[in-house]
């Protein structure tokens, strides 16, 4: 029998006081098939998080304690059609989020939420085929509007490659004696980077079939085994020189989606070789970007485009800035706080 999803969200206006966030939150989750526990789930926990708004907190002191700044998605997997896939995404102003010295994101909470290393969770995994991503919008996810699953992003060439290579993804796995551990939580340190290693087989894929930005998001999630490396009192070298390598190429081929993200990179990098003493090659970047500067406002004296440049000094000043600093001993300790 078909499912009147106009009678089911009637039906749900009821129980959620008219209430369309929670309404589509539900359908998003469940489908539209009522059950009056999941209704109540939903019910309870925002009831509890609308409680906490009521209640002066202090961002500070309760970092580390207060509500679960998770929730989950439902997704499906583009390579293997497995449906039913638990993806987890940040509650809207529940963490403030500053960046390490290579520009890659750290969390605390904040407004009543406990802290997440969201890194930790970020890397959603099938468990049929280990198809694995950040970004839901590379699996097939359920959007309420249109109660239909939206087809993936990927391209049919990348999700037929990706098809053909589920053998070499499961061997990876194999290897990892804990694997089982990926798939609940909370994730260890070791099981967060296996996720990170796992995404890094789709985009070896995507890099075959020139997918965009398969280079600048291979560089991104080095970043960040090397940040989950240091947390964990972990030596972060060889994971830095792969997203050394990988910066460098996305650079070199101008493999972004933005140019501030690609000004982002001509500094990491720089920060990256500074860290190695690689003092004499680093300057060479900061030159590159000087270079760009001069491009931009010679552009701007011809009456061009020149919304960019903004952008390219703020990189270019932060670069000065820790050239000066670069001699002081905790300057690559992991930072507490916004800088």
């Amino acid at each position: 029998m078909s499912v009147d999803i106009l009678e089911v969200k009637k039906r749900l206006n009821v129980f959620f006081k008219n209430d369309h966030n929670l309404i589509n939150k539900y359908l998003e989750l469940y489908g539209p098939v009522l059950n009056i526990k999941h209704i109540n789930a939903i019910r309870e926990d925002y009831s509890n998080i609308e409680n906490k708004n009521t209640q002066p907190t202090n961002s500070e002191s309760n970092a580390d304690e207060g509500y679960d700044p998770l929730f989950q998605t439902k997704l499906k997997c583009p390579v293997c059609k497995l449906e039913g896939i638990q993806g987890n995404e940040l509650r809207a102003k529940s963490q403030i989020v500053f960046k390490d010295q290579f520009e890659t994101p750290i969390y605390r909470g904040t407004n009543g939420f406990r802290t997440c290393n969201y890194s930790l969770y970020s890397i959603t995994v099938c468990p049929k085929c280990l198809f694995a991503s950040p970004d839901k919008k590379d699996f097939m996810w359920y959007k309420t509007s249109m109660h239909s699953y939206q087809e993936s992003q990927l391209s049919a060439r990348t999700l037929s490659d990706l098809i053909d290579t589920i053998g070499e993804r499961l061997t990876i796995f194999e290897d990892f004696q804990d694997k089982h551990l990926i798939f609940q939580h909370p994730r260890s340190w070791n099981t967060a980077i296996l996720t990170y290693k796992l995404a890094l087989e789709r985009v070896k894929v995507e890099l075959r079939t020139e997918e965009f930005y398969a280079l600048y998001k291979q560089g991104s999630y080095w970043s960040k085994i090397a940040l989950l490396e240091r947390q964990n009192n972990v030596d972060d070298e060889s994971s830095l020189e792969m997203a050394l390598t990988s910066f460098k190429e996305a650079y070199l081929k101008s493999d972004f989606p933005s140019p501030n993200l690609e000004f982002q990179t001509c500094y990491v990098i720089y920060k990256i070789l500074l860290r190695f003493d690689q003092t004499k090659e680093a300057r060479d970047y900061l030159g590159s970007m000087e270079r760009i500067k001069t491009e931009l406002e010679n552009e701007k004296k011809r009456g061009g485009g020149s919304d960019s440049l903004g952008s390219l000094l703020k990189w270019i000043q932060k670069a000065k800035e820790f050239w000066e600093d670069r001699e002081q001993d905790d300057i690559w300790n992991i930072p507490k706080g916004p800088r």
